[in-house]
């Protein structure tokens, strides 16, 4: 099972895979959720990012943190106003096992929609 998830979406597919490999000796700084909670995410096996943003800092991981070592596909788009390239190149650096897809159209939708 993957998660996939667009713009904020991978944001917080991002966050969903930190919690695929958080171990009981990092829960407190999850509090808010139950362990329960975070076990049902440890089935996650991959994640598809499109347009993520750098949240993270926000959420106190540090951006030079390695999330997971879990695989992810991250598309995105030097025309892409909404989320700067280099921006998903940050959060794509957080995964160990990341490869980066950079399209030439603003959105990787417009792909389908072609």
């Amino acid at each position: 099972m993957g998660v996939c998830g667009f713009s904020e979406g991978a944001t917080l597919a991002s966050i969903l895979l930190k919690l695929s490999h958080i171990q009981p000796s990092q829960y407190d700084s999850w509090h808010c959720l139950s362990w329960e909670h975070i076990q049902s995410f440890q089935s996650l096996r991959f994640g598809i990012l499109a347009s993520g943003d750098m949240f993270l800092d926000r959420l106190n991981f540090s951006t030079s943190e390695i999330l997971t070592s879990l695989p992810t596909i991250h598309f995105m788009s030097p025309q892409d106003n909404a989320v700067p390239i280099d921006v998903s190149e940050a959060l794509a650096r957080c995964f160990s096992g990341a490869k980066v897809l950079s399209l030439s159209k603003h959105c990787w939708m417009c792909y389908l929609f072609d």
